[in-house]
Order: structure tokens, then sequence, then C-alpha cells
């Protein structure tokens, strides 16, 4: 693409983000939420993760209990605030986090109220940590350090992702990243030990490239309208276009053909294909375990009613030969009875 015809606005969905200031302090915050106002605390941040991934609720108290079990005992008294992602708030039904000084609060915001709810929650933590999330940018935004631990179960999650590598190196990156839950106890313990570190040069880079004080929206809608005065340039048909066209479909088909994966994906396709045809073999065992339990359940069930019937036939003819033995023993007492009287 000619770079005359890009223009860099920024991203306009983070703008409400910018400029704002909490609907109330931190005192007020935490009593509302059912945490403590001191010290401060840390915010995970939960994600919306691919199909056929681990828990993440799971993955949350594991890492509650490393920070309970820390040597800092910053991190060991540290409250936490879990926001649980709106499209995956099942998971949390039988999670109990009482007594671990954590709470699980929010909602989806898509109202004012919960706009609010959400940027307070930023702006009120002393640090933000999650797997893949949007909110590690506006986490930023905020001038909060971001956190996030990359391992085996959840990695497909964030470097199997083309925008993580943004989070990681655009404008010098913006996240602190660990390996282990070790590394990141100690960067995280570092980060609450030290005072804000304010915005970092990712988020001029990645979200206002015009300045962190000149907004997305209006350059975006100017840039749109300023669109209505282009003239399409007139079609034209590239030399060999038949032939690249028959190119690219046959290439298309060797992508669908697992023999040929080689030689036309990258190794980030090939292996985020055998992640999900891990995932769909491992969903395929699944539904064929339920399969075979209902219809061991199904036979079971058959072979009960047919047993019940059994019983109650037997219970029949049971009763049908007490009545008859009943039957003949009055019938011989009454002909024993003529008998004396005759």
């Amino acid at each position: 693409m000619p770079a005359d015809r890009i223009v860099v606005t920024g991203a306009q969905c983070f703008d409400q983000w910018f400029d704002r200031e909490p609907s109330r302090d931190r005192g007020t915050f935490c009593r509302q939420i059912g945490l403590a106002a001191s010290p401060p605390f840390v915010l995970w941040v939960c994600s919306a993760l691919f199909q056929g991934s681990p828990v993440e609720a799971q993955f949350v108290l594991k890492w509650i209990q490393a920070l309970r079990s820390s040597g800092s005992e910053r991190l060991r008294n540290a409250p936490i605030l879990v926001r649980p992602h709106p499209s995956r708030l099942a998971e949390w039904q039988d999670v109990d986090l009482s007594g671990s000084n954590a709470v699980l609060w929010g909602g989806n915001p898509i109202d004012a109220q919960s706009r609010a709810d959400y940027f307070d929650s930023l702006y009120h933590s002393a640090a933000v940590v999650g797997i893949n999330t949007s909110a590690f940018i506006e986490g930023g935004i905020v001038g909060r350090p971001v956190h996030t631990i990359i391992v085996p179960e959840m990695e497909s999650n964030q470097t199997g992702t083309v925008h993580f590598n943004y989070l990681l190196n655009a404008g010098g990156g913006l996240l602190e990243v660990a390996r282990s839950f070790d590394e990141h106890l100690t960067k995280l313990d570092a980060s609450l030990a030290r005072s804000v570190d304010g915005v970092k040069p990712f988020v001029r880079e990645f979200v206002r490239p015009n300045g962190l004080s000149v907004a997305a929206t209006p350059l975006f809608v100017e840039s749109v309208e300023a669109m209505a005065t282009l003239q399409p340039a007139a079609p034209r048909a590239p030399a060999f276009a038949s032939l690249w066209r028959s190119l690219a479909g046959r290439a298309a088909r060797l992508r669908d053909e697992e023999r040929y994966e080689g030689w036309v994906l990258s190794e980030r396709e090939r292996g985020s294909l055998q992640k999900l045809r891990e995932s769909r073999q491992r969903k395929a065992e699944v539904r064929r375990s339920e399969r075979e339990a209902r219809r061991d359940e199904y036979e079971r069930a058959r072979e009960e009613q047919r047993a019940a019937k059994a019983r109650e036939r037997a219970a029949r003819e049971t009763e049908k030969g007490r009545r008859l033995a009943e039957k003949r023993a009055r019938v011989d007492a009454e002909r024993a009875a003529r008998q004396r009287a005759g």
C-alpha cells in the first residue's frame, strides 16, 4: 500500500479512557467492593481466551496462592481485585475467594456506571495483571504497570496471537513479561515497591501516535469524510491476472491439505493449526465419551425396566397361585363339611 494512501489516526476506541477522572476516591471504592483501602490492591483482568483453553478461574486461584505463599510480605498482604471477563462468567460460579483477601467484582463496561466502575478499578490499582486482554492497554493509559505470565498452558493465547507482539515491542513494549511464577512475583513485587511509573511510550506510539493530547476519534472522522472527495482509481487488470488467480486458487487449496502445510504455512500458523486440531480432537473424544455414557445409561435403564417387569410378572404369578390355593382350600373344606353332615 503506497504511503500516501495511509492516514494514521490512532486507536479511537480508547479515547474514552484519556483525560478521565475517577468517580470516587480509593477509600470509597474499596469499601464498596469489600477490600481494605491500604495497601493498594492488585487488579487481575480476565481474558476472552481461545476455545478449548484451560479455565482461567483455576489459573487465577493458582496465581493468588503463589502471591500468598510468596517470600515477600508485600505480596502476601496485597489485596486483590479480580474482574471476570463478561464472556466467561460461568466458570466463576462455584469459585470462593473468601479468606484470601480477594474479591471478584465488575461487569461489562457498556453503560455509564459500569464504565466508571471499570475505570476506577484501573485507576485505583497498584498494578494490572492478566493473560492477554485489551485491558492491558487501558491499564497503560492510566499509567499502571502491566504484568503477564507466559506459561505453556496459556501461551497459545499470548504469543500465538499477532497483537500480543505489539504489546511486547511497540514503543519499547507495554508489558512486564515473566515466564515463570517466581520471575513474575519478583517483577510484581518491584512494581508495588515503587511509585506509579506513569504513561509508557507504548501508549504514545501505539494508541495516540499524533500525541497523547490528540484524540483519535476526530482525526478518524475527518479522514473518513475527506475520502468522499477522492476519485477512485480506474481498475486495471494486472499482467498475467488469470495466471495469478490460478496460482492463488491452487495455493489456497494446498493450505487445506495437511501434507502441503510445511510449504504454504508459517511456523506460527502451523502451530495454531495443530492446537486447533488437538482442541477439536479433545472435543470429539469428550463427545464420544458422552455418547458412550448415554448409551450405557440407556442400556442400564432398559435392563432395570426388564427386571422390574419380570418382578411384576413373578409377583402376579405368586398372587395368582396364592388365590388359587385359597380357593381350593375353601372347596375342600366345604366338601369335607358336607361329607360330615351327610
